[in-house]
């Protein structure tokens, strides 16, 4: 029962708000919660089409890494952006995308009420963006896949209370994750101070060798989920 509960808890939270910034409740620290694997309902957008709405004011450096970043997404895969703001017979379910003075969020895959929120307060930078996007597109976090304790150890005592959940192990039924390579270089992988308690301190070590973790944009595994999904671009 108390797997149950978690894996619930854990499913939920994800699909309300899974980005580098998003607010997750404080799981705490047993081992049953570090051990258990939550399992995430995701479907894809049908036939790659994103239709999207944009709500509110952002400057022209910020259109410029949204854009940036659907970009970089469509040329891996059969996936379209398209833009629905001022325009009329939007489509029954599309893309919202606005800005928010709390903490950034993307919906997961073709998902209820699809949102994309950026933080007024989150300092922009490409590889931001296109993890989101890949949020919405239905990719989870890289170092949250089941078998991720065969390539990292997470250092749970390092991490905030707020990022704790930002390192539960999940499963998608989008994709077999099994059936891809672990990818540190992946863009939906955390760096290994992200989330920390404490300014210096590392949330995962590698265990096989030192990863070059500084991939700011699709990486080559990412590519092969995303067109697995979609198909080829």
């Amino acid at each position: 029962m108390k797997n149950k509960s978690i894996n619930l808890i854990l499913t939920l939270l994800v699909i309300t708000s899974l980005s580098m910034a998003s607010c997750f409740e404080d799981l705490g620290g047993s081992a049953d919660s570090r051990n258990s694997v939550g399992t995430v309902t995701v479907n894809p957008w049908p036939e790659g089409v994103v239709p999207y709405v944009i709500e509110g004011t952002f400057t022209t450096d910020e259109w410029e890494y949204l854009d940036h970043a659907m970009t970089e997404w469509s040329a891996y895969a059969a996936v379209r952006f398209v833009d629905y703001t001022e325009k009329e017979n939007i489509p029954d379910k599309v893309l919202l995308i606005s800005r928010t003075e709390g903490s950034s969020s993307a919906t997961v895959g073709y998902a209820a009420n699809p949102h994309l929120k950026i933080s007024t307060s989150t300092r922009m930078y490409q590889r931001y963006f296109v993890q989101l996007y890949g949020h919405v597109l239905g990719l989870l976090r890289e170092h949250q896949r089941p078998d991720r304790d065969d390539y990292i150890e997470v250092l749970w005592n390092n991490i905030s209370s707020e990022a704790l959940s930002h390192y539960g192990k999940l499963d998608s039924t989008l994709i077999e994750e099994k059936n891809f390579p672990y990818d540190t270089l992946s863009v939906m992988h955390y760096t290994r101070t992200q989330g920390n308690r404490q300014f210096g301190l590392r949330c995962f070590e590698y265990l096989h060798q030192e990863y070059d973790n500084k991939a700011h944009y699709v990486s080559e595994g990412d590519a092969a989920k995303i067109s697995s999904i979609y198909g080829e671009s």
